[in-house]
């Protein structure tokens, strides 16, 4: 009986999406057991960009130390873009990117509408004082 190995670039795949579930979803819940606090804490933008470019780096480096490694990894996405795996998987990746991409454009420029902040107001102690000040 054969075993299932999966490919390089399945591999891949299932460790940047473990490394950002690790991120979005780990960290918060471990600062929650650690701090005590009764909610979690947000894992900040920076750093997930920051985990996730070390995740992509680190295996970029990985996958193209070796040529075998390099040409399983690309063994997929060769045979999807040959026709390897029909006609219809062709076109739904086709779509599929350049959609996905496009929406990811146009959710980070969109402009948002937020409420209007709101304005502070000063005491009315600070302008006895300054109306006294001025006085003088």
């Amino acid at each position: 009986m054969k075993r299932f190995l999966p490919g390089t670039f399945a591999t891949t795949l299932v460790i940047l999406v473990a490394v950002y579930a690790l991120a979005k979803w780990g960290i918060p819940t471990f600062s929650r057991v650690v701090t005590g606090l009764p909610f979690p804490l947000p894992t900040p933008g920076t750093l997930m960009l920051f985990y996730m470019t070390l995740a992509v780096v680190a295996l970029f480096l990985l996958v193209s130390f070796s040529d075998e490694r390099f040409a399983d990894f690309l063994h997929p996405m060769r045979r999807l873009l040959g026709g390897g795996y029909g006609r219809m998987p062709l076109a739904v990746a086709l779509v599929a990117f350049p959609a996905l991409a496009g929406w990811l454009v146009y959710d980070a420029t969109v402009p948002r509408a937020l409420a209007p902040a709101a304005l502070s107001r000063r005491a009315s102690s600070s302008r006895t004082w300054r109306r006294s000040a001025c006085r003088r």
